[in-house]
């Protein structure tokens, strides 16, 4: 699947068709995101297009600490502009070995955008197939269900007084430490410190494409003072809210495995 598809900021698919997919039997070894791509793949075929079943297999830092992770990646805003060769770092490496974005590019101009119309219907083909889930598109898809999550995490661990005590000694330290975020909720704290730099990373490039915003063009040299901040930021908010995150994401995984297994998506930890 081509990166900018995956991050869902340059491409936008469109609406479901009426072509279907025979959806292949479950194996066991066959993770749901294999299964999602091999129906993708078969619906491009009957659509008259090429399409190669793709996972990516990302960076593995199971022996990476987290504070070397946040060290490197920083909150993965400006990591895959400052430093692109880190595979670590930079986690859209792994995409870039997508064989279909070499398929697309071979096509010209005319058929590049009827291939990406075909993949938007398929996707919501494979969806449908796969979770009985309608979907309007590859954003919708990811809205939708992280919509649901949070409001079923929200419900649970938003109101758990051991958790609230961690976030509000969480929250303590990163203001004292200078570290600014716009909310002390259980759910929210971790967004809150990261959103800052990945709002700023789109408020570079000040452009949207189908209504979303669109990753700047800038050169390792131009987004390092920006990766070093982040970075700095990062350091701060490991130190900080390690108590609280050993508390709070096995608490979210758990509660969001039913909604994961629904929306044929990886558990959210």
């Amino acid at each position: 699947m081509p990166r900018t598809l995956v991050i869902g900021l340059v491409l936008a698919l469109t609406a479901c068709s009426s072509s279907t997919a025979l959806a292949p039997r479950p194996d066991p070894g066959v993770s749901v995101e294999m299964r999602k791509q091999m129906l993708i793949a078969e619906c491009m075929r009957q659509e008259g297009f090429t399409y190669v079943p793709f996972e990516a297999r990302l960076a593995d830092t199971s022996a990476v600490s987290r504070r070397e992770l946040a060290a490197r990646r920083g909150f993965g805003a400006f990591a895959h502009l400052a430093v692109p060769d880190d595979p670590v770092a930079n986690y859209w490496l792994a995409y870039d070995k997508d064989p279909n974005i070499k398929l697309r590019q071979a096509l010209s101009l005319t058929q590049r955008r009827a291939w990406a119309k075909a993949f938007g219907r398929c996707f919501v083909v494979a969806v449908k197939r796969l979770t009985g889930k309608t979907v309007k598109d590859f954003v919708d898809y990811q809205m939708s269900y992280g919509k649901e999550v949070h409001a079923a995490v929200s419900r649970e661990l938003d109101t758990d007084p051991y958790l609230l005590r961690l976030a509000k000694a969480y929250s303590t330290c990163l203001s004292a430490r200078g570290v600014r975020h716009a909310s002390s909720k259980p759910t929210e704290i971790t967004g809150a410190v990261s959103r800052p730099f990945h709002d700023e990373l789109h408020a570079i490039s000040g452009k949207t494409k189908n209504g979303l915003p669109v990753v700047p063009n800038m050169s390792p040299e131009a987004a390092k003072p920006y990766f070093e901040r982040e970075v700095r930021a990062a350091l701060i908010d490991t130190d900080c809210g390690q108590t609280f995150r050993n508390a709070y994401f096995p608490r979210r995984a758990q509660l969001s495995a039913p909604y994961a297994k629904a929306w044929a998506m990886p558990v959210q930890g």
